[in-house]
């Protein structure tokens, strides 16, 4: 009877060291949150291009790998039930080149992979103002997007914020002889700009805003707060945790990093 009471608890402690018990704990996991720009045909010639064939490598390792690319919704949820999945990720793409839709969009459909888009709103078909060197998406590829896969979350670049002013410093900062009421109106006014287009043609509900260049203040962030952006996306080769700011969300810059050093970053 001992010899078999002994053998039962032997076999119940190495069950123990096998198969833990569960504690009710939910490992909080990172989320890698990549940045894109333009993506091209052939070999990059600018420090914002990422090449059509570099891509489709990239998806390809993320889905052999079994990373979970996570849509805006679930980037926010997870957060604030402070735990994300493991091997997280969140595709983004600045400015609102034409290419994605062209480009990147068959691919990401391919992998039933979601993302981001931030495009910057006065550059969009119909509205821009400059000379572009590369043609933007319409509000009418978005809203195809949208409607076809349900994939392609929207935030704000700004409506015209994204260049850097006479005084060679980005226009998102209070410029030389420009008084605080006028510097916090002409931001405050762009912002809702953009967040009431996008808004309006893409029936999305705009909660997200990157910033140009990666360049804010406090002041920046409480007037997007202000107008009703939640998520405030920044530049940096860091993942964000459950326990980080929604108001300073990192992004690793990608375009034309070679495939080696895409895999490093996880």
């Amino acid at each position: 009877m001992k010899k078999n009471i002994t053998i039962i608890a032997f076999f119940l402690l190495i069950t123990l060291l096998v198969c833990p018990v569960f504690s009710g704990e939910v490992k909080a996991y990172e989320v890698f949150i990549l940045c894109y720009h333009h993506i091209v045909e052939g070999d990059p010639e600018g420090n914002s291009e990422t090449s059509l064939a570099n891509f489709k490598k990239q998806m390809e390792f993320l889905q052999e790998n079994d990373f979970s690319v996570l849509s805006l919704g679930e980037f926010l949820k997870h957060h604030q039930e402070g735990s994300f999945p493991e091997k997280s990720v969140l595709l983004t793409f600045d400015d609102g080149y034409l290419s994605f839709f062209s480009k990147a969009y068959p691919v990401l459909l391919e992998f039933e992979f979601p993302a981001v888009v931030f495009p910057i709103v006065s550059h969009m078909p119909g509205l821009q103002r400059t000379i572009l060197f590369s043609e933007k998406m319409s509000f009418n590829n978005i809203r195809y997007m949208n409607n076809m896969s349900g994939l392609i979350d929207v935030g704000s670049h700004t409506y015209n914020l994204h260049h850097y002013t006479e005084n060679q410093t980005p226009a998102i900062l209070q410029q030389p002889g420009e008084s605080k009421e006028k510097y916090e109106c002409r931001i405050k006014q762009d912002l809702v700009t953009s967040r009431n287009l996008l808004a309006l043609q893409t029936d999305q509900k705009i909660i997200a805003l990157a910033w140009p260049y990666g360049v804010t203040t406090d002041k920046t962030k409480d007037l997007a707060q202000e107008t009703g952006f939640k998520l405030l996306f920044e530049l940096g080769n860091v993942p964000f945790t459950p326990e980080d700011s929604l108001q300073a969300i990192p992004r690793f810059l990608v375009d034309t990093i070679e495939f080696a050093d895409f895999v490093d970053f996880f």
